[in-house]
């Protein structure tokens, strides 16, 4: 099943409105578009802006980074329990989709095998959020035989093909 980069995000905002009980909205884009007044929070914001994507024997990976923010009080007294939860959902979004090809068509980081850093942050576009961020790879089987190819082979007046 190939997953297209716009069937991708789909998916992760269907996981973050109907299939948690923790993250209250979903959106997509360069990070600096989040709006704290527009947005509902916790939020998972996936911004694949600026980075490179590679295609490499039949699969695709795509890079993005993954935020999970939420609010915090004015007194940043909660400021460790949001960044504990924040951290809590990353881990449970990582291991929710590592290994489930079959359910959503495309996995993260599961070649590579690496280690996923998470990264914490606070007071990132005003002094009221706080979260964390994680960079992940997105790996789509892409052998390009599930869909008709544009190109199309042409053959010279002399029998040349290209």
């Amino acid at each position: 099943m190939l997953r297209t980069y716009q069937e991708i995000i789909s998916v992760f905002k269907i996981i973050t409105i109907s299939g948690n009980s923790v993250l209250q909205d979903f959106g997509s884009g360069n990070a600096w578009d989040i709006d704290t007044q527009q947005n509902k929070f916790p939020l998972l914001w996936i911004d694949p802006y600026l980075k490179d994507h590679q295609y490499k024997n039949g699969v695709l990976y795509l890079n993005a980074d993954i935020y999970i923010l939420d609010l915090v009080k004015d007194d940043r007294s909660n400021e460790i329990y949001v960044i504990s939860d924040m951290i809590r959902v990353a881990i449970d979004l990582i291991n929710n989709m590592k290994d489930n090809y079959d359910a959503y068509g495309f996995w993260i980081q599961k070649e590579q095998g690496g280690a996923i850093n998470i990264q914490q942050f606070s007071e990132k576009w005003d002094d009221r959020v706080s979260g964390v961020k994680f960079n992940v790879n997105i790996e789509v089987i892409d052998d390009g035989s599930t869909c008709e190819n544009i190109f199309t082979t042409v053959v010279s007046e002399k029998g040349t093909v290209w």
